[in-house]
């Protein structure tokens, strides 16, 4: 691609991400109106996916784990929350690249992780954050609560949406458990959730 080139598809795809003021929504996530649901399952861990830049708002980013289970699409200017159970868990962003955190869970704690958008190519790509006690985002996590609009996913039909995808999913998944070995230490610093960085 020649530079000239190059620049006019950025103009483009800068007109694209900043064009109108209204945020894409997802069929697969549904808004929660009144006070968030409080409480955790017994058992389980809890996780939430914040994305509080309105950057590139017109574009969904779909969270998958390392099994290629639909945990939920991320929009601008949103959160959402999921229960897992403890222990090992990757976290990925299907995007024009895979970014991935892993996060090892205890029951009964909350956990944060980041959503960004980012520069692609053409369109843009997502970039995830752990939120933990080395990267200096804890001290965030009231204005991610206070800026950021509150959705569910629909599992089910999440789920059937990607399976219909075919091999699509599966490599998805292993792309992001890919990108995640690839990281160098420094890297790892900002995608790993430690037992200890989830709130009681």
């Amino acid at each position: 691609m020649t530079m000239a080139k190059r620049g006019v598809g950025l103009a483009v795809l800068m007109a694209a991400l900043t064009a109108g003021c209204g945020a894409a929504t997802s069929e697969y996530m549904r808004p929660i109106a009144g006070p968030e649901p409080a409480g955790m399952p017994p058992g389980k861990a809890k996780v939430f996916f914040v994305r509080p830049s309105n950057f590139a708002n017109k574009v969904v980013f779909t969270i998958i784990d390392e099994r290629g289970y639909f945990l939920g699409d991320s929009t601008a200017g949103a959160r959402f929350a999921v229960f897992l159970d403890p222990g090992e868990h990757y976290f990925i962003a299907w995007t024009e690249t895979t970014e991935t955190v892993k996060a090892t869970l205890v029951p009964g704690r909350t956990y944060y992780v980041e959503v960004r958008a980012k520069m692609g190519i053409w369109k843009a790509r997502a970039s995830l954050w752990a939120v933990n006690r080395k990267s200096g985002l804890m001290q965030q996590i009231p204005s991610y609560l206070s800026e950021t609009t509150v959705t569910t996913p629909d599992f089910a039909a999440g789920q059937a949406y990607l399976n219909s995808l075919g091999q699509e999913l599966p490599n998805a998944a292993k792309q992001g458990l890919q990108a995640y070995n690839g990281y160098s230490a420094d890297e790892k610093r900002d995608v790993v959730l430690e037992p200890d960085d989830g709130q009681p």
